[in-house]
């Protein structure tokens, strides 16, 4: 078995745009970011490590922040699509 470790991080402006959603969970009081998708930083560093695992780009060539379907999307579907993949892949993650 091969062991992989990867370290992913994401960040987004802070202004005026969406609620500040971390790990699926609205920060209440916290900066809006702004964001094409709902801006979930927790699910966009774990999709873009998943990504990196399989070689699979990063989150913004997988779900480009011009295409119109992922405009409000919320974070944890990018992160379910890629876990799909992952699995689809035999890659198993022990770890994040």
């Amino acid at each position: 078995m091969i062991q992989v470790t990867v370290f992913c991080y994401d960040v987004h402006t802070y202004g005026s745009g969406r609620p500040m959603v971390m790990g699926g969970l609205p920060i209440q009081g916290g900066p809006e970011v702004v964001a094409h998708s709902e801006g979930d930083v927790v699910h966009h560093a774990l999709t873009d490590a998943l990504l990196g695992c399989m070689g699979g780009g990063d989150i913004g060539q997988r779900f480009p922040d011009n295409d119109p379907r992922f405009e409000g999307m919320e974070s944890s579907f990018f992160l379910r699509e890629v876990l799909e993949d992952v699995r689809r892949a035999g890659i198993e993650i022990v770890h994040a």
